[in-house]
């Protein structure tokens, strides 16, 4: 293994396969022969591999260890990577390594300001684009895919993912879904968004990258496509929704892949009868662009304040759980995840002070969907330091409750939990670094 000192950029991909955070190398990050190496192989990203036998309850774990360094989300750093250079580059295909030990982390400059503060709501009006791959192989199949995947695909003549029509439309649910759960706050601007098909190309080289079903190296091949083929209209958009056929990735298990720093969502076209991923699921649009701005998985604890997860998308209050919810979901996100995103205020937030042994503490909770004001923050400060690793959130909701007033955005929601005191979990720190 080589310890090489590396220059870069903080990134996030996560989708249903899993999260990982990412070392995006640029021009700047020439800070050795290796470093220069690895860039004119063209690898691009490194994966950062968590500390060897640490977990995020014992302080170790990698979103740790960047939170101790003051590291956030696009933020520039400098750390030691320890990666195992093959004797041959890489291929610029590959385009990515693994940092199998990080040490060192020292943040360099950030994007942001001095930080969130509560209640600073996410918003906006936010321009969109919606990118329909078209896969025309009229001139013949590569044949080096194999004949069983062959036989598999049926080699059509064209492969399309979804019309303008149909993509617009889907673009239309995401955007009132995303206007009421933010109580009319954030905004997709469907009217000034671009709905368009891009030709790919019907090559070995392409269909060998997206039957890979690694989620970094589809993203990032797909960014380069649309930089080569629609440069203005993907620079413009805040959101970007790139659509790819079904059969393209027909052998892969994600149902959508969220890359933050690319603010970029790749999700297969839906097809009919198959409700399981991609255009299918409306509320998976929501989930993979809240994962833009941060926003991560919601699972379930073994029980209160435990750290350890029974899952990490068995949440069905939250499109960022919701991993078993069909095409007929709409549903916001669970009260942490309202308050980070700055949706929802506490009415109460009960500490060791404000919870004096031997004295009840009455507490009325209206409806989360209703109300601005609809949460209760529970800091358990009187644990000792090293078990207080997180926060509890109180929050009351009702199943088909009209969430904006005029649209139903509550649909989703689990009769199982309509009309009950719910209780979430998140890190202490959850404000600060996707992950925590």
């Amino acid at each position: 293994m080589s310890f090489l000192e590396l220059e870069g950029i903080i990134d996030f991909v996560t989708s249903n396969d899993g999260s990982a955070y990412l070392l995006r190398l640029d021009s700047n990050s020439k800070s050795s022969a290796a470093a220069q190496q690895l860039l004119d192989s063209g690898v691009r990203l490194l994966s950062l591999q968590p500390p060897a036998d640490a977990t995020e309850a014992q302080g170790g774990g990698l979103a740790a260890v960047l939170q101790r360094a003051g590291v956030r989300l696009g933020d520039r750093v400098s750390l030691v990577c320890g990666l195992v250079l093959p004797a041959a580059v890489p291929a610029a295909a590959d385009r990515r390594a693994r940092c199998l030990s990080v040490l060192g982390v020292k943040r360099l400059s950030t994007q942001y300001g001095s930080g969130e503060q509560a209640g600073s709501a996410l918003g906006g009006r936010q321009f969109g684009l919606m990118a329909l791959m078209e896969m025309d192989c009229s001139a013949g199949w590569p044949q080096g895919l194999g004949a069983a995947a062959l036989a598999i695909l049926g080699q059509p003549l064209k492969i399309s993912s979804i019309s303008v029509e149909a993509a617009t439309a889907w673009l239309q649910r995401v955007d009132q879904e995303l206007s009421g759960c933010s109580r009319g706050t954030l905004r997709l601007a469907v009217n000034d968004s671009e709905v368009l098909p891009v030709a790919v190309p019907c090559t070995l080289d392409w269909m060998l990258r997206m039957r890979t079903c690694d989620t970094v190296a589809a993203s990032e091949n797909l960014r380069d496509l649309m930089l080569q083929r629609i440069p203005l209209e993907y620079t413009r958009a805040d959101v970007r929704i790139l659509v790819v056929p079904a059969l393209a990735v027909t052998f892969c298990g994600w149902r959508g892949v969220a890359l933050p720093g690319d603010r970029q969502v790749v999700l297969p076209a839906g097809i009919e009868g198959d409700a399981a991923k991609g255009t299918s699921l409306p509320w998976l649009g929501v989930h993979e662009v809240l994962h833009l701005f941060g926003l991560q998985h919601a699972g379930t604890a073994a029980s209160e304040l435990s750290p350890r997860a029974t899952s990490t998308e068995g949440d069905p209050t939250s499109p960022m759980g919701c991993e078993g919810c069909g095409p007929g979901v709409s549903i916001c996100p669970n009260a942490p995840q309202m308050y980070y995103l700055g949706w929802a205020d506490p009415l109460a937030e009960l500490d060791e002070a404000a919870l004096p042994i031997g004295r009840a503490v009455q507490l009325t909770i209206p409806l989360q969907s209703k109300y601005r004001v609809s949460l209760v923050r529970l800091l358990p400060t009187w644990l000792p330091p090293a078990s207080y690793t997180h926060n509890l959130y109180l929050s009351f909701r009702r199943a088909d409750d009209d969430e904006a007033g005029n649209d139903s955005i509550e649909l989703g929601l689990d009769a199982s939990y309509s009309g009950k005191l719910l209780v979430h979990q998140a890190g202490a720190a959850h404000r600060l670094f996707p992950g925590a």
